[in-house]
């Protein structure tokens, strides 16, 4: 979730949900704190209610 690249950011959150562990919502949640995209903020939001 750190890439220069925003689809590859929304991409890393998309599978991040999909695997739903407590971890990886808890790095979601982190990076929804300093994401700066919409687009990729939105995929966090889907992704951690998702998961």
């Amino acid at each position: 979730l750190q890439d220069d690249d925003p689809l590859v950011r929304r991409h890393v959150a998309w599978a991040l949900g999909q695997i739903g562990t407590d971890d990886c919502l808890e790095a979601l949640r982190k990076c929804l704190e300093i994401e700066a995209d919409a687009e990729v903020r939105e995929e966090i939001v889907e992704a951690i209610a998702e998961g």
